[in-house]
Order: structure tokens, then C-alpha cells, then sequence
């Protein structure tokens, strides 16, 4: 059973293959139509969400952090325990008995008055990744907008043909002007969900799933020690991290992965160790993670990487 926190309800799905992708689920299962599929392999980036996972602030207190995420070639396996947000979802409902109106969130208010959108198909996933922007800084207290750099990495796996970009770089810097519907109580349960059900989420390793096509099951396994025996026991299971080339014999060769081992959530994987005259990067430390370290020790390197995906990837 997988169980995930989806626009802050939290839900089980014990009958999804574990390599259907969260694009596919989304608009199939949960009918959830704002998420838009454009290339499938993750280049245009139209499937934008927002993925969450927990982490420790400076003061020791646990919250939720955001990123922007390719649904088109995440697998749903991978979103045991965490948290994701839709473009569906940014918005506060209005009231028809308490004639409020509905209001937009920030970064979809900026888009809409600084006309950053033609024909509208990248629009949700552009939206996603500047919310995924302007939550992170309110998150973390930053009151400061965005400088022009940071606006520009968010972007840079979102592709548009019809702006030229002018209008949606104009409407990232001036989100911060508006007032923030994620800060209204009803909205804080889908940006901070409650911790006491995470822990419930984390607990469960297995998922077992039947289809007309095929049976599959999935692990996401905490320790290295669970992965070794896992290994041992299902030697055809494939390993999944980021999905950026496994999710591609999906999504563009039609083939499908009936065992699957996410290394997610293994947290002695994801430390980078600085020695003498080396460094030791973890296998599930993401390109942005290690960004920063190499930047500092091996600029040339740090600024290759940076060109090298788009945050998203």
C-alpha cells in the first residue's frame, strides 16, 4: 500500500501499478485534469507538481519543503510518505453563501495580471514552479522577492512558445505584492500537513498491485540493510531515484516494470562527505544537492551541473 498526502488529504492506493506515473494518475484516477502532458519525458515540463518532504529548520522544528517535480516521469511508487500539490489546489474556494469570491494564489494572480500566458497549455506547470518559489520563501521566512537568477532556475525546465518569457519573468517578480491565500488557515493543511499521519505513511514497506496487464509490486525500503535483502530476494527488481531514464521505458517504449525498489527514502544515501581530496556523494543525493558543495570546492564543475537539467530534473 502506498499512502501519500495529496492537495492535504491524505490517501491510500493499494490498486495502482507501482509504475503507472503520477501524470497518468493524476488525470486518470484522481481526475485531476489541470496537469497537462506535453513531451513525457520530462523536457516541457507541463506536468509540473509539488512534491514535499519533510526537513529539520535551523531551530530544530520539523516542516514540509517543496519542489517542483516532472509528473510525466515520476513513478507513483515514489510518493510513499510525502506530500503532493496539484495546480488544481493552489487557489482558496469562494463562498457563494458568504459571497466571498474565489482567490488565486499568488503566483497565479501575478500570471494573470502580467499576462504570462498565450495559449495556456504550459500555464499550470509555469504556475507550479513559481509556487513552488514563492512557498519556499515563505516557508522559510524569507519576506525578500526573488532575485532575477533565482527566477530564471526556477523556469528553466518550463518551456513556452507563444511569450517570448518577458510577462511570466515580469509576473514572478512582482507574486510577492499579493496577499497570500496560502497563509488562510484552510490552506495551511495542504502546504503543512499534519506529522503524526506521516509517521503512520512511513511505516509500510510493500505494495502490492493487480492490473489487467500485469502484477507489480513496489518497496521503499528506509535502511541499506533493507535494500541488500530486498536485492537478494527480488534480484529483477529495478532501482528508482529519480526515474529520469527508467520512467523514459514507460512513458516512451511502452514497456512495463513489474518490481520496483525506490531508494528515496534511504537517508544514509543522501550525505555528501567532504575528505582531504575527495568527496563522497551519497547515491540519492539529487543534482541540486550537491550543487552548492560542488560550486564551492569545484566551481567549473558547479556551474556545468547547473546547465545540466532543469530544476525540475
Amino acid at each position: 500500500m502506498i499512502r501519500f498526502c495529496l492537495n492535504g488529504n491524505w490517501i491510500e492506493e493499494s490498486s495502482v501499478s507501482s509504475d503507472m506515473t503520477v501524470l497518468r494518475y493524476l488525470r486518470t484516477q484522481q481526475v485531476l485534469p489541470g496537469t497537462k502532458e506535453g513531451c513525457g519525458s520530462g523536457d516541457c515540463g507541463a506536468c509540473s507538481v509539488l512534491l514535499g518532504e519533510r526537513s529539520v529548520n535551523e531551530v530544530g522544528n520539523s516542516q514540509w519543503q517543496y519542489k517542483a517535480i516532472n509528473g510525466c516521469i515520476t513513478f507513483i511508487a515514489q510518493l510513499d510518505g510525502k506530500s503532493l500539490i496539484t495546480v488544481d489546489a493552489l487557489a482558496t474556494k469562494g463562498s457563494a453563501k458568504e459571497k466571498t469570491p474565489e482567490q488565486l494564489h499568488p503566483a497565479q494572480q501575478a500570471m494573470v495580471d502580467y499576462h504570462g500566458s498565450q495559449c495556456g497549455f504550459c500555464t499550470p506547470g509555469i504556475v507550479m514552479s513559481l509556487a513552488a518559489l514563492h512557498e519556499n520563501q515563505r516557508i522559510n521566512k524569507n519576506s525578500e522577492p526573488a532575485e532575477h537568477h533565482q527566477i530564471i532556475d526556477a523556469l528553466s525546465g518550463n518551456l513556452c512558445r507563444c511569450t517570448g518569457y518577458r510577462p511570466i519573468i515580469e509576473a514572478a517578480e512582482n507574486m510577492g505584492n499579493y496577499e497570500n491565500n496560502s497563509a488562510d488557515v484552510g490552506k495551511v493543511g495542504i502546504w503543512q500537513p499534519e506529522e503524526n499521519i506521516v509517521e503512520e505513511a512511513s511505516a509500510g514497506l510493500l505494495h502490492n498491485a493487480s492490473s489487467n496487464d500485469i502484477q507489480s509490486q513496489s518497496w521503499s525500503p528506509k535502511t541499506e540493510d533493507e535494500l541488500k535483502s530486498l536485492l537478494a530476494q527480488y534480484p529483477e527488481a529495478r532501482i528508482v531515484a529519480g526515474a529520469t531514464d527508467i520512467a523514459l521505458e514507460v512513458t516512451q517504449m511502452n514497456r512495463r516494470i513489474s518490481q520496483l525498489v525506490a531508494i528515496n527514502d534511504i537517508a544514509s544515501l543522501k550525505t555528501i562527505e567532504i575528505e582531504d581530496d575527495s568527496i563522497l556523494i551519497g547515491a540519492g543525493v539529487t543534482y541540486s544537492q550537491m550543487e552548492a558543495t560542488l560550486n564551492e570546492h569545484f566551481p567549473e564543475f558547479g556551474q556545468l551541473l547547473h546547465r545540466f537539467a532543469s530544476r525540475q530534473v
